[in-house]
């Protein structure tokens, strides 16, 4: 991952970045990895206090320092096959690629959203399974249902 340096006088804009491997944050093509590295994305920039730059709106005299070093971090932190879904990088602001990677990763499709359905509905526990993991295994299906808009009815819970 990338760690923003700073003394205690200086502010996030005028920091220097350290580059550090990037196992930290890793993403691959899947929903359940994605929606894990977004959630440490979203919680490192905010310690950072520079997570508003992932909804900020590109400014007329191009993007800020801040909001390239932001964009900077993301493209990092993303794996190959997730730079190639991506348009635009070059000209995009860290909002831009922030919504490219969502919209990917979380679509709202019926046949995502009928397989999720039907997974929470039909899934049984395995042979040899302990309880906790089966629960943990329908609450991330859960999670995904509510991640992508539609929280399972009180009916399939």
């Amino acid at each position: 991952f990338i760690l923003f340096n700073m003394s205690s006088t200086q502010s996030i804009t005028e920091s220097t970045l350290t580059f550090v491997q990037l196992n930290s944050i890793p993403l691959k093509s899947k929903v359940d990895q994605f929606r894990l590295w977004k959630v440490k994305v979203e919680s490192y920039l905010d310690s950072l206090g520079v997570a508003h730059e992932l909804t900020s709106v590109k400014s007329k005299n191009g993007h800020s320092d801040l909001n390239k070093k932001v964009k900077s971090f993301l493209l990092l932190s993303v794996d190959m096959d997730a730079l190639s879904i991506l348009s635009n990088i070059k000209d995009s602001s860290a909002s831009e690629i922030w919504t490219q990677l969502c919209s990917h990763h979380e679509r709202d499709s019926t046949a995502s959203r009928l397989q999720l359905k039907s997974l929470l509905l039909s899934d049984k526990l395995r042979a040899n399974e302990k309880i906790n993991e089966f629960i943990s295994r329908i609450i991330n299906t859960g999670e995904r249902l509510q991640m992508i808009g539609k929280p399972p009815d009180d009916e399939d819970k």
